[in-house]
């Protein structure tokens, strides 16, 4: 009798560690299409090196297949929602991959300006709100992967058409 409430708080616990998050910052953790985590890699340049950071990492997914394609970088992930960031952590350490991180917290916090490239899956008003902070934070020549939605009134270096069940759209920008 009892284990019906507590599979009832459970999942109501979950919901709840999903859904404040997502009101707080207006962007549920939304996993990318592997079509679409692929044309992210492909537009990476090749042998890429340097501190990535991943924006809204959500469940980990893409910190996880940038941390194996980029073998020599740095990848840490930031995560605002506690039950993504908690299975993305404990995916990393089952993967073991040493080459990335996740951490819990607002990403507009975070040392950008320590990131050779940024990595988002974010919504339209993030994007509008992340460009001028990207112009004032990130050090001249770091990338920005834009998964879906484009920076406002940035020229980006490459536009990739995905063929997958959203049409997704892959930007690529230059500081």
């Amino acid at each position: 009798m009892i284990e019906g409430p507590i599979v009832l708080g459970i999942a109501l616990a979950a919901m709840a560690f999903i859904l404040y998050p997502t009101i707080y910052v207006g962007v549920p953790p939304m996993p990318s299409s592997s079509k679409a985590i692929q044309a992210a890699l492909d537009a990476l340049p090749r042998d890429f090196e340097g501190t990535i950071f991943e924006l809204g990492s959500g469940w980990g997914n893409l910190v996880g297949r940038l941390a194996a394609h980029c073998p020599k970088s740095q990848i840490i992930g930031y995560e605002i929602s506690p039950l993504p960031w908690l299975v993305s952590k404990i995916w990393l350490q089952i993967k073991c991959l040493s080459n990335a991180q996740i951490q819990f917290g607002n990403f507009t916090k975070s040392p950008m300006e320590e990131a050779d490239l940024v990595v988002c899956f974010l919504a339209p008003h993030s994007m509008n709100n992340l460009a001028p902070l990207f112009k004032q934070r990130l050090r001249p020549g770091a990338l920005i992967l834009s998964n879906t939605f484009a920076l406002p009134d940035w020229e980006p270096l490459s536009v990739t058409q995905v063929d997958d069940l959203y049409s997704t759209s892959v930007y690529l920008y230059r500081v």
